[in-house]
């Protein structure tokens, strides 16, 4: 079996290499038989300094056998780590996206100095059902992003149990909710639910989550006129498409479910919106 002390030096190494190893062994003769280390180390006393300094050496022994590693958030501007953070936070089974993040925090003060510092590492903000501190961690996000632009989640079922003071919080920053993702089965309901108890969302662009039928899609777009990119309605009917196009001529995307091959073919000359960039159509199995 293996010595899991072994030092990662071999043999032949400089004078320097071997004092290091030299003094590794020492610390760890005296860790493993708890001796007095005031003969040959007079500043460590304590079994936690001890190990402190047989950390140290190794962690010496390490850097000039492979060279120091550098810290990510040193190594890499911010638009590569601050992704990377993200992706990270995210992809935790057992935490929610507040938890994770601000787990990260505690990797070091360095960690915590930049992130803290990093506006746009805070701009998700999330309604979640059974989330502990729920208010309390969204208050923390909404300060740390500043003035940005920020993203608003929805859980259809986490609207039930969200208190009023969570509302008049979300407020208080309504025109910086710029994107709206909405997960869950009673969407509409809930979306057209949310603008309302928040007094509107004067800056809102964007939403995800649908689809949205004709009489619900036309309300929402009667609320919310700043919107550029709209992924799902539902359009069964030419006169239902026609409809949308005064209030969508600002849309940059746009995703239509058509349940009539019809309703496509009678406004195919009519589809005329001078700043759509992105258009996606379902058509009914018929076509």
């Amino acid at each position: 079996m293996s010595n899991p002390y072994i030092s990662p030096y071999k043999t032949g190494q400089s004078a320097q290499d071997k004092q290091l190893e030299a003094r590794r062994c020492d610390l760890l003769e005296l860790i493993n038989n708890k001796f007095d280390a005031s003969g040959k180390f007079g500043n460590i006393l304590s079994i936690d300094e001890l190990k402190t300094a047989y950390n140290e050496t190794i962690s010496e022994q390490w850097k000039r056998q492979r060279g120091s590693f550098s810290d990510p958030l040193l190594a890499f501007p911010e638009d590569i780590w601050r992704p990377i953070l993200e992706d990270v936070a995210n992809s935790s089974l057992s935490k929610s996206y507040y938890s994770s993040l601000l787990g990260l925090l505690h990797v070091s003060q360095l960690w915590m100095t930049k992130m803290v510092s990093c506006p746009s590492l805070w701009r998700t903000i999330a309604i979640l059902p059974r989330e502990e501190d729920l208010l309390a961690k969204m208050a923390c996000f909404l300060r740390l992003s500043q003035d940005l632009n920020i993203t608003l989640q929805v859980l259809d079922d986490a609207l039930n149990s969200f208190p009023q003071p969570g509302f008049d919080l979300l407020a208080h920053h309504r025109h910086r909710i710029t994107t709206l993702f909405m997960e869950g089965n009673d969407h509409e309901k809930v979306t057209l639910c949310l603008i309302d108890r928040l007094g509107g969302l004067p800056s809102l662009e964007m939403i995800h989550g649908g689809p949205f039928n004709e009489n619900k899609a036309k309300q929402l777009l009667s609320l919310v006129p700043t919107l550029r990119e709209v992924n799902e309605l539902e359009v069964s009917s030419p006169e239902g498409l026609t409809d949308f196009f005064v209030p969508l001529l600002n849309c940059v995307s746009l995703g239509i479910d058509l349940y009539d091959s019809q309703v496509l073919e009678e406004n195919d000359n009519r589809l005329h919106f001078s700043r759509l960039q992105n258009l996606t159509v379902w058509r009914d199995h018929k076509i």
